[in-house]
């Protein structure tokens, strides 16, 4: 299965396992607002978080790759609206396999840290 994610990607928008998926879903929604400069309210967070859940994880990390890593259009706001969200995502399904070129599956499962990944201590 493809990543979907650049290597120098994925240690920045993986998963954690011990948080719930709502929690890490928050945790890159305040990560791409950083790399934007935008301070989001937990609220606006909690919000976005609540939408986002039931789609398609793998799509979200790239999307959130994407957008951290991406020039503010004149007028764009710090922290993109929800259906900038969307349309990221939308836009990261479009590099996952197409079925009709020979793709069995397309693997929607968020990428996850390796639980032996070492951190560093505080």
């Amino acid at each position: 299965m493809p990543k979907y994610l650049q290597e120098r990607q994925i240690t920045v928008w993986q998963f954690a396992q011990s948080l719930s998926l709502r929690t890490n879903i928050e945790v890159a929604l305040f990560k791409m607002a950083g790399c934007r400069q935008a301070k989001p309210s937990k609220m606006d967070v909690q919000l976005y978080s609540s939408i986002l859940e039931p789609l398609d994880m793998r799509a979200f990390q790239v999307a959130m790759a994407t957008l951290s890593e991406s020039e503010r259009e004149e007028g764009e706001t710090a922290f993109p609206s929800l259906g900038s969200i969307l349309a990221a995502m939308e836009e990261a399904r479009e590099r996952f396999p197409v079925y009709s070129k020979g793709a069995k599956e397309v693997n929607d499962k968020p990428v996850f840290a390796d639980p032996k990944q070492k951190r560093l201590s505080a």
